[in-house]
């Protein structure tokens, strides 16, 4: 998604009169920028916004950080709304988590990521219609998972990054978005607690 509006004043990003700001939560690679009011990520370094891929499922959207740690070349897969709420509130996203709290899209859905869309809310809050016009189809869509996905979860578990700040939880809030269960499906699945027998190497 490139652009033609971002233009560098000094050390300032901007796109038309809004100020592309940096993101806490990124603070280990500083070339983002988050578009607050578009709910859009820009790499400075190539001068463009990022692709952003959304959740078949929940409808959630993603992009993908690259950094390096000496010659070593990492990847992210993080969500857009939760990196533009950290931006706009100059916090990491363990301050909301710490408190139970959860971040939350507005009536304009979950196809825009823009800081007026976004709110925070309790676990609890997210399962009423008023916060989550969507969650009757959440329900519905509930299912015990199958063998081959369990196989799936194992197999990319083995490549992921366990010492990665907050690895586990990210881990499992991708695949119970990617696959219509909850956080404690896939956490249980890790720890040995269901599917014990099912082996991967």
């Amino acid at each position: 998604m490139e652009t033609n509006e971002v233009r560098k004043v000094g050390n300032v990003y901007m796109d038309g009169d809004v100020i592309l700001v940096s993101i806490p939560e990124l603070d280990f690679c500083k070339k983002y920028r988050a578009n607050t009011k578009k709910g859009l990520i820009y790499n400075t370094e190539k001068g463009k916004y990022l692709k952003i891929n959304q959740n078949k499922r929940f409808k959630y959207r993603y992009s993908t950080f690259t950094y390096y740690v000496g010659e070593k070349k990492y990847k992210k897969r993080r969500s857009v709304h939760a990196l533009i709420y950290s931006a706009a509130n100059g916090t990491k996203c363990e301050w909301w988590l710490s408190l139970g709290l959860e971040v939350n899209h507005g009536k304009m859905g979950k196809g825009f990521d823009g800081i007026k869309n976004l709110s925070l809310c309790s676990r609890k809050q997210q399962y009423q219609e008023e916060f989550d016009p969507d969650i009757k189809i959440k329900m519905r869509n509930k299912r015990r998972l199958t063998k081959d996905e369990v196989i799936t979860i194992k197999t990319d578990w083995l490549t992921t990054d366990k010492d990665e700040h907050k690895a586990k939880p990210n881990f499992c809030n991708k695949w119970s978005e990617e696959l219509g269960c909850s956080y404690s499906c896939i956490e249980d699945i890790l720890n040995g607690k269901t599917w014990a027998k099912i082996k991967v190497a």
